[in-house]
């Protein structure tokens, strides 16, 4: 894929020459019980403070940073789990980075129900559920 698109592939062919954030952070559970949800638009806006986006158009994207998610909506969890790792070489974002990642991760006492990856399908026909 990566070369299909004109990229370098000597980082994925040579990890350990590929070059390492200055900082890195994991993010511990402050909650216990199962994840209910995950606020995947706050974690986006956490990847831009890290570098792994853009603010303005003309901003630099930092390769190396970004976040690695450790647990789902689901899972079970208790005090003390890593809920995240995350890069950066922006050492005056790690803190609030860390509060923001640690903040859209949502707990319940109850697992919460499955929900499907597919509800409809849509084509010529119109709309109709799946699997119904």
């Amino acid at each position: 894929l990566v070369r299909a698109q004109g990229g370098d592939i000597q980082a994925i062919e040579n990890l350990e020459k590929y070059p390492l954030p200055k900082y890195s952070m994991e993010v511990k559970s402050s909650g216990e019980g199962f994840i209910d949800a995950i606020d995947s638009f706050e974690l986006g806006l956490t990847s831009i403070a890290l570098g792994a986006g853009r603010e303005k158009i003309d901003d630099t994207i930092d390769m190396k940073a970004g976040i690695v998610l450790k647990k789902k909506v689901g899972d079970p969890v208790t005090m003390g789990d890593s809920l995240a790792l995350f890069y950066t070489d922006r050492e005056e974002v790690q803190e609030s980075a860390r509060a923001r990642i640690s903040n859209a991760f949502k707990f319940s006492s109850r697992k919460p129900e499955r929900t499907p990856m597919i509800l409809d399908i849509i084509d010529k026909n119109g709309v109709r559920k799946w699997r119904s």
